[in-house]
């Protein structure tokens, strides 16, 4: 056909479609505006109602919970949709039903699109995680927390100056928990540099015991009478989460990590490790 295009024009609630033939039917039905209706351009946001319509009255006959029902029984459906099953709340295969059903829009001849068989498969594939844009998050989180801390720490009373423990020594530790992407960087060059030393056989042997460490709530449960870092399995515990909604009567923290570990969790974003309650700040316990 002279004009066509591969290519479909831009769909809006006021362009003029030209619906196929099996379509036309529904919007007869369906569309007090075109009960007559022939052929010919209509409005998509008309289309788009019938089509609504039409598929609701459908899924009247099935349970609320149902997400995915059979067109067996259905013919024209079947024939619309060109599937087997429909999800019916799923707004991006409603649209690429109707785009399949259109051969022109707003006078400039298309050819249908078809959709593609993997399209159930591929719209549920969880999307791949984005590294650099959790530890970012992270970062970010922390920063708010930090400034938050600081806010607080102006604002609220403090005791006499000469009763303030000295933090100076500690101070680099300070600004090192807030930096969650300098926290990465110098694990990511310990780590490096720790490969390089080891012999091939040890790399092999680690690789096939290599499990994943996370803690949840399922597999652990807190012994309270031992002393060891949940995360790393070998160092004393020093830091406690400490939980959000401090205004609370169960304010609380969970004393579970090392040092080391506690900077390299993104408590920020994941919250406690133990519990997953939200985390506002991890706190060195002195004994």
């Amino acid at each position: 056909m002279a004009g066509e295009t591969n290519e479909a024009p831009q769909l809006r609630a006021g362009s003029m479609v030209t619906p196929v033939e099996d379509f036309r039917e529904i919007i007869r039905m369906y569309s007090e505006e075109y009960q007559h209706y022939n052929g010919g351009p209509v409005k998509c946001i008309h289309m788009h109602n019938s089509f609504a319509k039409y598929v609701s009255n459908i899924v009247k006959k099935f349970d609320s919970s149902v997400t995915a029902i059979s067109l067996e029984n259905e013919p024209l459906l079947r024939k619309i949709c060109r599937v087997d099953t429909l999800d019916p709340r799923n707004m991006k295969l409603k649209w690429a039903i109707l785009k399949q059903n259109i051969l022109a829009v707003d006078g400039k001849p298309i050819r249908p699109r078809v959709m593609d068989p993997q399209f159930y498969v591929n719209q549920y594939e969880p999307r791949s995680v984005n590294y650099d844009n959790v530890d970012k998050e992270e970062a970010l989180a922390r920063r708010r927390l930090q400034e938050s801390w600081k806010h607080f720490d102006q604002t609220s009373k403090r005791p006499c100056p000469s009763d303030i423990p000295s933090t100076s020594q500690n101070s680099e530790n300070k600004v090192k928990k807030w930096d969650f992407q300098e926290i990465k960087k110098e694990q990511e060059k310990q780590d490096s540099e720790e490969e390089n030393q080891k012999p091939e056989a040890n790399i092999i042997q680690e690789s096939k015991n290599n499990e994943d460490n996370e803690p949840s709530s399922k597999k652990l449960k807190l012994d309270t009478e031992s002393d060891v870092c949940i995360l790393c399995r070998e160092n004393d515990r020093t830091h406690a989460f400490l939980h959000g909604s401090l205004e609370s009567d169960d304010a609380s923290a969970h004393l579970v990590a090392c040092e080391e570990c506690a900077l390299k969790w993104q408590w920020a974003t994941k919250g406690c490790p133990f519990c997953r309650k939200p985390c506002v700040n991890i706190l060195r316990i002195m004994k």
